[in-house]
């Protein structure tokens, strides 16, 4: 059951920044980019709950070297680190503002049903196993930061000929420094009450704090060109392979910029191996191409046609096998042995490691057209087709991935089972969102716009 939130409840998260950037041009051949951002971040909360007061100074360094001096050539490198967002999804956890007190229990009373089964309204028939209490039982470690990103990129570049470039960029991106809640033995517990000072019971403390045992790594090359094959015709492009894309943690998911994991929560039958495994991440796509053109056709009084086509191209994306479940009865003994005051509820388990799987790759081509008719001055209507997946690919890109625990196959250490059962709609697309897509809710099959204006 959860309670009523507090009306009006508010929460402030201030931030101070300041950036200064220069650039020294040593030579024509060396020139050199220095920035430093610095932020101050404090928070208030409805009750007069301080949440943070802390800052960061980050660094941001570029140098540009041209071996001829003429611009014809070009040799980058930069290092830069990055402070991330201080959502309030994560911020704000301390606090009753958006997250009030919750209190999560499971009936183990008499069978039945309906609405007027007695039992079920009877608190007795519940085992309380968690509970959420902002004020009373979740704390903020001091100086709590938000996470870090380190970068460090170095690129390549030249003209080819009189008509084009090229590029090549090595990426190397390294996030930690994440916020993570913490419930450990030693974390303590708090004997929590209700608003009417009745007393609600005893549960472990939650404490975020920082930590860099959890990671993400990502490394990956970007090429771009661009070629002027003839005064009215251009081609253009890049290509982006991911070398790695990997970790243990993802940190977020569908409209939850800022989430934690179990990987700190009892970790004493939390094992990384099947509740935080290191491995590729959800959004690890080895190849992703866009190569597009535009030919412009002068027809004089009668007007100008433009003429583009863009390919897309796009490697299948990374997925897990995994399903949420409850604690083993070996977990649940193993943590009423440690002496904690209570357990987890439901938490995702992977079955052979995180990112194990992939989705198929698919590639579209669209096709557009405009045709815009001189009048008078600089008066144009102007109308335009545009055909998207031109050639019909209706690949499906996504499908259906649920699972469930095998109970018959052999368990682990923990007792949780390491076999699955593919769910009866696995592998089947169950949602718009498992094809390509170009209008909201509508999948991508060949689909036809037709738009015009007048422009002056």
């Amino acid at each position: 059951m959860t309670s009523l939130p507090e009306r009006g409840a508010r929460l402030d998260i201030n931030t101070v920044s300041f950036y200064v950037n220069d650039s020294w041009a040593l030579n024509d051949h060396l020139s050199l980019n220095l920035g430093i951002r610095g932020e101050k971040v404090t928070s208030d909360a409805t009750g007069g709950i301080a949440g943070l007061d802390t800052g960061a100074v980050v660094p941001r360094l570029a140098v540009a070297f041209d071996p001829l001096g003429d611009g014809r050539y070009t040799l980058q490198a930069t290092y830069s680190h990055y402070a991330g967002k201080y959502s309030d999804s994560q911020f704000a956890a301390n606090t009753n503002v958006g997250t009030p007190d919750e209190l999560e229990a499971i009936y183990v009373g008499p069978a039945g049903q309906g609405l007027n089964f007695a039992p079920g309204f009877d608190p007795a028939n519940y085992f309380t196993y968690s509970g959420d209490f902002p004020i009373q039982n979740v704390f903020f470690d001091d100086n709590l930061k938000s996470p870090r990103t380190k970068e460090v990129t170095v690129s390549a570049g030249g003209t080819l000929g009189d008509h084009g470039y090229a590029k090549l960029t090595y990426i190397n991106r390294r996030a930690g420094n994440f916020v993570e809640d913490f419930v450990t033995l030693d974390g303590g517990s708090t004997t929590v009450t209700g608003s009417g000072g009745e007393e609600l019971g005893t549960f472990s403390n939650v404490t975020y704090r920082n930590t860099d045992a959890l990671a993400r790594r990502y490394d990956g090359l970007e090429l771009q060109g661009r070629y002027q094959v003839a005064g009215n015709f251009l081609v253009d492009g890049s290509y982006t392979v991911q070398l790695r894309n990997e970790g243990n943690f993802e940190g977020e998911s569908g409209n939850m910029p800022a989430v934690s994991s179990s990987a700190f929560d009892y970790p004493e039958i939390t094992p990384e191996s099947r509740y935080f495994p290191t491995g590729r991440l959800d959004d690890f796509q080895r190849h992703k191409i866009r190569l597009w053109g535009i030919y412009n056709l002068d027809i004089g009084t009668a007007g100008q046609v433009d003429v583009g086509g863009v390919w897309r191209y796009n490697s299948g994306l990374a997925y897990s096998i995994s399903t949420n479940l409850v604690s083993t009865a070996e977990q649940t003994a193993a943590l009423a042995a440690l002496g904690y005051v209570d357990g987890p509820a439901g938490r995702t388990v992977y079955f052979g490691g995180r990112g194990t799987e992939t989705f198929a790759g698919y590639g579209l081509f669209d096709l557009s057209v405009n045709y815009a008719i001189p009048v008078w001055d600089s008066l144009r209507p102007w109308v335009k087709f545009d055909l998207f997946n031109a050639f019909n690919n209706d690949t499906q890109i996504r499908s259906n991935t649920a699972v469930s625990a095998d109970p018959n196959s052999p368990v682990d250490e923990l007792g949780i089972p390491t076999g699955f059962i593919e769910g009866p709609r696995f592998g089947e697309a169950t949602s718009v969102d498992h094809f390509p897509q170009y209008i909201a809710n509508v999948d991508g099959l060949r689909s036809f716009l037709m738009s015009f204006g007048v422009r002056f």
